[in-house]
């Protein structure tokens, strides 16, 4: 018979290793940063691509608001995405390769 310290240790190696096994698996990611004056916008062709968007104010001024904003595209098979974005007011359409790291990295840029 296990005593209770033993049963908990076994429990939380368990744990540990289940997360250390998810977060060096790969994945398949790209970063697109910018900096806009006013209103910014994207739209990835591709629906299995999960998006992440991290917004920071660059000014406070109402008229002219400027942004840095990044967007983070994720998918579990390597990929070749077209996205259109808007930026200020340049409207562009760009391809983008999503290129191999692991869910570690992708952890640490979205936080």
């Amino acid at each position: 018979m296990r005593r209770k310290s033993e049963v908990c240790t076994h429990i939380a190696a368990v744990i540990l290793h289940r997360e250390y096994s998810r977060l060096t698996q790969p994945i398949y990611a790209a970063v697109l940063s910018m900096e806009c004056d006013g209103d910014y916008h994207i739209e990835v062709l591709d629906k299995e691509v999960k998006t992440i968007k991290r917004v920071r104010a660059l000014s406070s001024d109402l008229t002219r608001p400027r942004y840095r904003v990044v967007y983070v595209l994720m998918s579990d098979e390597p990929k070749t995405v077209r996205v259109r974005y808007t930026c200020g007011g340049e409207v562009d359409e760009v391809e983008v390769v999503l290129s191999k790291i692991t869910r570690y990295l992708l952890e640490l840029i979205t936080r």
